[in-house]
């Protein structure tokens, strides 16, 4: 074959009035070691481009749109650290790195 399959994950529309499905990817915890990771992950593209990552929040045409919360890990040791959330651009090979964009509704 000369592409690889898709997976899709989704939950039904809701009815008249009604609130559609949640979908939550969760890892177990763990009473003596580290909990699991959760990775999205895109596949290297030779001879063409990498894939996107894109996490997009529903419209709501009544209410207030939805929100995205990124949130690192606390920690309650006192020897330990808090986790960091790291944002990069990717790089390329002429010194033409993509950028990091921000911006507030209008």
């Amino acid at each position: 074959a000369t592409s690889s399959g898709s997976v899709s994950i989704s939950s039904a529309d809701a009815g008249i009035s009604g609130v559609s499905g949640e979908i939550t990817l969760a890892t177990g915890s763990s009473t003596a070691g580290s909990s699991g990771s959760i990775k999205l992950l895109t596949g290297k593209g030779d001879g063409g481009s990498g894939g996107d990552v894109v996490v997009k929040v529903g419209l709501g045409d009544t209410g207030d749109g939805g929100q995205v919360s990124v949130e690192a890990g606390s920690t309650s040791s006192m020897y330990g650290l808090g986790g960091d959330v790291a944002v990069s651009a990717g790089g390329s090979l002429v010194n033409r790195g993509g950028g990091i964009i921000m911006s507030s509704g209008a």
